[in-house]
């Protein structure tokens, strides 16, 4: 009898080790979709905001897409330190 409790003892454990890494596996997995749903979320607000930038009067909106190129670059390089 004691036997058969540890056998069920080591099953549950296998078990709760199985249920931990599917877990984890689906922990990483979100975070992997949120962080592309939020990549997406930028890339429709950057187009927005181009978008926006094209009803301005054209001198500003070639200011404005000129200061945000340089700022986009300087972002990459930062991010990329």
């Amino acid at each position: 009898m004691v036997e058969r409790l540890n056998e069920q003892i080591v099953e549950q454990e296998e078990l709760i080790a199985a249920q931990r890494r599917d877990y984890e596996a689906l922990q990483m997995e979100m975070t992997r979709i949120q962080a592309e749903n939020d990549s997406a979320k930028d890339e429709v607000s950057d187009t927005r905001n181009r978008k926006s930038i094209r009803l301005l009067p054209p001198l500003l909106s070639q200011r404005l897409t000129f200061l945000l190129s340089i700022l986009s670059k300087h972002l990459c390089f930062v991010v990329r330190r």
